[in-house]
């Protein structure tokens, strides 16, 4: 009879995660697949979610759209994230401001139970002349907008080029377990520079790839822990059940 008990203790726990719906994994897709009202998935111990996305560009017929950034799910475990590729590039003809801009927004959140300690970006940009690149992210900590975020939660990381900077990262603290980011991608040509002629270097700017990573604490699995108590129960009652 007990031991009975004990398989019945051990298949309830199976079964109750499998009865409740989860998101499904972030796949390797065109931004505009995330970019859906109710949107949402996971990597590793990582829920994404509330993609949103906005665009601008001079000349306007040069915007990029969500359907031309590709994004890759970064899976390293406790370091998860993505990279977003994209063929940004801007060319000054010397007369005026050209430039290219996308903001991609998003809320992240763990499932494990631990929490963020660290927020990484990189990005290749390049550029030539009086052209500039530049990804900054804007964060608000447990929190799933930016509006109204208070100065202890928010904070700001950016890559440059130039001055060439393709790193950036900081420290969290705070215990946070979410975290609100905007992404604003920008290249630009500006005003006054050189125009593109054969034999003469002009005025570009290039960004084609951005990365960024979410570091948090790795914690026991909460069904892992029922399964272990499950078990320490199930053999608990057995050795008294063998005494009796």
């Amino acid at each position: 009879m007990i031991l009975k008990i004990f398989s019945v203790i051990l298949i309830a726990g199976l079964m109750v995660p499998s009865a409740i719906a989860s998101p499904a994994s972030c796949g390797t897709t065109h931004y505009s697949s995330y970019d859906v009202s109710g949107f949402s998935c996971t990597i590793g111990g990582l829920l994404f979610d509330d993609f949103t996305f906005s665009n601008s560009a001079n000349p306007s017929g040069n915007t990029i759209a969500d359907t031309g950034i590709n994004v890759t799910p970064i899976t390293t475990p406790g370091d998860e994230g993505f990279q977003f590729s994209m063929g940004s590039l801007v060319t000054g003809d010397g007369s005026a401001y050209n430039f290219q801009d996308e903001i991609l927004l998003f809320h992240v959140s763990t499932t494990d139970g631990s929490t963020l300690t660290n927020l990484t970006l990189y990005f290749n940009g390049s550029q030539t002349g009086t052209g500039a690149t530049n990804v900054t992210e804007n964060y608000c900590l447990n929190a799933t907008t930016l509006v109204g975020c208070s100065s202890g939660n928010a904070g700001q990381i950016k890559v440059t080029d130039p001055p060439p900077s393709f790193n950036d990262q900081v420290l969290l603290g705070g215990g946070a377990k979410s975290v609100y980011v905007s992404k604003d991608i920008d290249a630009a040509a500006l005003a006054g520079g050189t125009a593109c002629s054969p034999g003469v270097s002009c005025d570009t700017a290039h960004i084609s790839i951005v990365s960024n990573t979410f570091t948090h604490g790795s914690v026991p699995e909460p069904w892992s822990m029922v399964l272990v108590g499950s078990g320490l129960v199930g053999v608990g009652m057995l050795r008294r059940y063998r005494r009796n």
